[in-house]
């Protein structure tokens, strides 16, 4: 397996865990695989296909699923995640596809789908896009998909053997707009004695809403979605500008726009952990770049010329002090200090990088020039 530099996997870890979204401005419909903010005309991912299109008989074939996997140099997990699809029992009430989208591997990601595609149970599909990062390609890959549900799932992950069909079953009974499921954890090398379900939670985004079908109001883990195509055009796709965060950037959006969300328990994938990132050390690194992400995508306002953060980092920081004081005097607190300590590790984090945000924010606003800082962001997002 190829081994990341530090910046691509940061940029890879985009679509695990979160980050401040808050204060988002929403999107324009129909801006696809663009940032959000920019005054792009509007593009269609490409003419939806009907739910039960007519076969050459006259009978109808089952409506199509389209599963995106976004790559990154990850070729042997990924033998075993286009394994694990290629197994999914539908029940004959949906047909699927599945799209690989490579985001500039190195590691004969393509051979590897060429040679599974041979003699894959379903079609297979094959793309590239240079952009690096989840956002762009994940917009690649709905561009090209062809069902009217987009499904994403990581290149790490593995799927029950029901997932498609239990996430286009509770897509369609509840008439929703989207449906998430449970991502649980599994461990390639053991999961460290120390490492708390917390921490599992926060830093690897393995969570469950529970055991019952219910409508969610929690934030989207991108590895494990279902979204009508319509909705996702509505929505205009992920932003590009996003490193880290885009799936809740994108669930934000989606509230805002009325839209229903359903947990759905049967839909389970499983996210295969390395153990190069079960360090503690790659744990305080992982919180230092949440911070920063979250720093360079929080929204600016007037009254933080004075006081660099906002209001809700502020409340946020002394709510963490005070969760690390009671775990330090709570009997069997270790596990809740150390998600305590990253916790404060990503407020530390996002302060230092609001700190280097105002001064530049100052400077244009004093000079009048608020685009200069805008495009400061533009290239600080870029170059984190």
């Amino acid at each position: 397996m190829a081994v990341m530099n530090r910046r691509d996997e940061a940029a890879w870890e985009g679509g695990r865990g979160e980050a401040d979204v808050k204060g988002r401005t929403e999107t324009p419909d129909g801006q696809i695989g663009r940032e959000h903010q920019t005054p792009d005309p509007r593009v269609r991912l490409s003419t939806p296909a009907p739910s039960r299109p007519p076969s050459h008989d006259g009978s109808s074939r089952p409506p199509l699923v389209s599963v995106v996997v976004a790559t990154y140099n990850r070729a042997e997990l990924l033998r075993q995640a286009l394994d694990s699809l290629g197994q999914q029992q539908t029940d004959g009430l949906c047909s699927y596809e599945v799209v690989v989208v490579d985001n500039g591997s190195t590691d004969g990601t393509r051979a590897v789908v060429d040679e599974i595609a041979a003699s894959y149970p379903v079609p297979l599909h094959y793309h590239y896009e240079s952009k690096r990062g989840f956002p762009a390609a994940a917009n690649t890959g709905m561009r090209h998909a062809k069902g009217s549900v987009f499904v994403l799932f990581g290149d790490d992950q593995t799927a029950a053997p029901a997932w498609v069909v239990s996430l286009w079953r509770c897509l369609n009974e509840e008439r929703a707009d989207a449906v998430c499921g449970p991502v649980e954890a599994r461990w390639i090398s053991g999961r460290p004695a120390w490492m708390s379900d917390g921490l599992v939670r926060r830093c690897f985004s393995c969570k469950s809403q529970g055991s019952e079908r219910k409508r969610s109001d929690h934030c989207w883990v991108g590895g494990n979605l279902a979204i009508r195509r319509s909705a996702m055009e509505q929505l205009g796709g992920f932003d590009e500008k996003f490193i880290r965060g885009q799936d809740a950037e994108l669930f934000l959006r989606a509230i805002r726009a009325g839209m229903v969300s359903f947990y759905e328990p049967n839909a389970i994938v499983y996210h295969w952990i390395d153990g190069s990132r079960t360090s503690w050390e790659a744990l305080r690194a992982w919180a230092w770049r949440q911070g920063k992400y979250a720093a360079l995508h929080a929204p600016w306002r007037k009254y933080q010329l004075l006081s660099v953060a906002s209001m809700e980092w502020y409340a946020s920081a002394i709510g963490q002090i005070k969760e690390y004081v009671l775990a330090l005097v709570r009997p069997g607190g270790a596990h809740d200090l150390l998600l305590c300590k990253i916790e404060m590790r990503i407020l530390l984090s996002q302060f230092v990088f609001l700190l280097r945000l105002w001064l530049a924010w100052c400077r244009c606003v004093m000079t009048g020039r608020k685009e200069t800082f805008e495009e400061y962001l533009v290239c600080a997002t870029q170059h984190a």
